[in-house]
């Protein structure tokens, strides 16, 4: 049954509507938000003329809705959200549906979902150990400079750039830097204040000196010690986008819940092994069950709670990773959708 929308949806028809994520898998809490997902057809009109909208979204995102036609070009590409969304039948979680999607649930499975789901999973994979990265190894908030990537020459040996300062009793602000000629990443330090600024800071601040300036010293910054400052800045501004951009009520449950184990975000982790376990059925019996059966689902609030060892997951999820490849190999599902089937049935739809 297709019903009048109303808000956003206005005008148009609702031709599916489901509750989604955690309600739909059962491995929501009380905390859960409920998430709707749909599918929605604009007047014929609007299609002619080229005004008509692809998504529309409410409530931040909780509740979104994907015209028809967009909607299946995700199930021909094998999009994870969208084959949820059609294969979320518990009467439970349905709200609307058109009985027109039935002969969809037949036709939309096929080896691609092994790149799909499979490529997400592996995408969760590398998450989980970037964020377990990250959790092990904190940056502090004070940024290293150039500084603390130079050497500077004292006789025989090299120090570094900051001990050479405190030994000597120098303030760098009474230096300045000059190249030295034909002598590459070598640099020379004389007594004489640099007016530009920090002489060795985010960048090499090269500046020039009267003729009777007094040499100080001479530093060293080669190009393996410069390749060291640059990962290290790239790793810093990823360390601190990602604090800036966690859910810090989740960090802190994720390290209450791993605090003898080696830390790993919970959620992400449940959801991993959630998608290879769907991948699975599918490349094995040709079917898709959204919601988890009571074994599945009880594993997976397990890794919720942070019952594992991070080093075992990750053993687990690359022994899984391995099955699905033998899977691949030996599934009888169609190599992808057939796009002929999808033409004939948007035109159908709108005949």
């Amino acid at each position: 049954m297709c019903l009048s929308g109303e808000g956003p949806l206005k005008g148009k028809e609702v031709l599916l509507s489901v509750i989604a994520g955690s309600i739909s898998y059962g491995l929501n809490t009380k905390d859960s938000d409920v998430d709707i997902r749909g599918v929605f057809a604009h007047p014929v009109k609007d299609i002619l003329v080229g005004e008509y909208e692809k998504v529309i979204q409410e409530n931040n995102n909780d509740t979104i809705y994907t015209e028809i036609g967009f909607f299946l070009e995700q199930l021909r590409k094998n999009t994870p959200s969208a084959l949820e969304v059609l294969f979320t039948t518990d009467p439970e979680h349905v709200k609307i549906r058109d009985k027109r999607f039935d002969p969809l649930i037949e036709k939309v499975l096929s080896k691609k979902c092994f790149y799909t789901f499979g490529a997400y999973a592996e995408s969760q994979i590398l998450k989980a150990k970037n964020v377990n990265k990250k959790s092990a190894n904190p940056f502090p908030k004070e940024r290293k400079t150039l500084k603390d990537f130079s050497w500077v020459l004292c006789y025989q040996h090299s120090i570094p750039y900051r001990d050479w300062l405190e030994c000597c009793g120098i303030k760098e602000t009474n230096l300045s830097l000059c190249k030295m000629n034909h002598a590459e990443n070598v640099y020379v330090l004389y007594n004489h204040p640099c007016k530009a600024g920090p002489i060795l800071d985010m960048n090499i601040n090269i500046t020039s000196v009267p003729k009777n300036a007094n040499t100080a010293a001479y530093v060293i910054i080669n190009i393996p010690a410069y390749q060291k400052y640059c990962k290290y800045c790239k790793e810093y501004k990823e360390y601190w986008d990602w604090v800036a951009k966690r859910n810090e009520k989740r960090y802190a449950t994720n390290v209450e819940k791993t605090s003898d184990k080696t830390f790993y975000d919970t959620k992400n982790m449940m959801h991993l092994f959630r998608l290879m376990s769907l991948c699975r059925e599918i490349l094995k019996d040709g079917t898709l069950t959204v919601k988890c059966n009571p074994i599945l689902r009880q594993f997976l609030l397990k890794i919720r709670n942070g019952d594992f060892e991070y080093d075992y997951l990750m053993k687990l999820a690359n022994e899984k990773s391995l099955e699905l490849k033998e899977l691949f190999n030996k599934s009888k599902l169609p190599e992808k959708p057939d796009k002929e089937f999808f033409k004939n049935y948007i035109l159908n739809f709108y005949e």
